[in-house]
């Protein structure tokens, strides 16, 4: 296997084995901050009320803290083992598009920020060599073993690369 500064998330995860912790999170290091998002409404195509149009999803001004997201997730992950005990979720985490979803989770493949139930990803591991997609490629094999993994709409990542989220 190829190491090299890009297989944090390769090492990060074999710790975590090592130590027998449950879940760990991986943040990217360009990620900057996270706001709320607002989803969007149905509303009234014209006076009559007849037919329907989507507002456009947006972002709330506010910034939420690191730690607010991060509760809000393992809340989520706890809740959803104790609903599910047979196969709870595997990764979850974020996307920096503001979603038009109406749902607050959907099954989908994030980014940047997620948070990984170790126990439930058996022998899945990061592939180190393939730098920069290895998260998505996990995310990925660990849906196509039947594993589910979700992205949070409820919140919006801003990478620093990009000005706007």
């Amino acid at each position: 296997a190829v190491v090299s500064t890009q297989s944090t998330g390769y090492w990060i995860q074999l710790i975590a084995m090592k130590l027998n912790l449950e879940q760990i999170w991986i943040v990217d290091d360009q990620v900057k901050s996270f706001y709320r998002s607002i989803p969007y409404q149905r509303l009234p195509l014209n006076k009559t009320g007849q037919g329907w149009k989507y507002d456009i999803p947006q972002i709330s001004q506010r910034l939420v803290s690191f730690s607010e997201v991060m509760s809000h997730l393992e809340d989520r992950m706890e809740m959803d083992s104790v609903q599910n005990p047979t196969n709870p979720m595997s990764i979850i985490g974020f996307s920096n598009e503001i979603c038009a979803q109406d749902e607050p989770y959907t099954y989908n493949i994030p980014i940047g920020v997620i948070l990984l139930n170790i126990r439930n990803l058996g022998e899945l591991k990061f592939h180190p060599e393939l730098h920069q997609i290895d998260t998505q490629v996990l995310a990925c094999e660990a849906v196509k073993a039947g594993q589910r993994v979700f992205v949070c709409n409820s919140f919006v990542l801003l990478d620093a690369v990009w000005d706007t989220p």
